[in-house]
């Protein structure tokens, strides 16, 4: 993800289409404000890292609320 055409090519394998893909591969702007664009959250939302084995912290913070047993 570090040069521009590795991020043109992993947006459009994400499903980013080509032009958005090349705008925000080519965008000078830095790591974290690229993360924080709307085009990554599109890419790389939580169904993304929940396919890949990623507990999200939303979902283990309803686990622990709401599956909690009593103590006494």
């Amino acid at each position: 993800w570090k040069r521009p055409s590795t991020r043109w090519k992993n947006l459009k394998m994400l499903g980013i289409n080509v032009g958005k893909a090349y705008e925000w591969s080519n965008s000078r702007k830095g790591y974290c404000r690229i993360a924080n664009s709307a085009i990554l959250h599109r890419a790389l939302n939580n169904d993304y890292f929940t396919k890949q084995g990623y507990v999200g912290f939303a979902n283990h913070y309803y686990w622990k609320t709401t599956h909690q047993t009593k103590l006494f």
